[in-house]
């Protein structure tokens, strides 16, 4: 029964609504597998396929640690490590949306003097 799972799994790891996605963009930035994202969080293994299905908390949500301590709970996942974890996936992934769309880029401050002296 899991492979039918994996492959939603797979599927849902460019759906930022699921876990699955955010743990991908997190496990890739560290240059994690499979086994060592588990080890990293906590998780067995067997654990991590379900976490990945799970509804992502939203990353502007007041709710946000709370429904990060229910995940955690219910797959045995350490808390800080999975919100760590969701955090970095959700940032990588809305800076990926931003480079794609060309909106949403981010500029660096400038003093308005500096700009006068460029423009002399």
């Amino acid at each position: 029964m899991a492979e039918p799972l994996e492959n939603l799994a797979l599927r849902m790891e460019n759906d930022p609504f699921f876990l699955a996605c955010p743990l991908r963009l997190f496990a890739q930035s560290k240059g994690f597998d499979d086994s060592q994202l588990a080890s990293w969080l906590g998780c067995s293994m067997q654990n991590l396929l379900p976490l990945r299905l799970c509804r992502a908390p939203a990353a502007d949500s007041s709710r946000f640690l709370k429904d990060i301590g229910r995940i955690a709970a219910t797959y045995h996942v350490g808390e800080a490590k999975l919100a760590d974890a969701v955090r970095r996936g959700q940032a990588i992934w809305q800076l990926r949306q931003g480079q794609a769309g060309g909106a949403g880029m981010l500029r660096a401050a400038r003093d308005a003097d500096a700009d006068r002296e460029d423009k002399q």
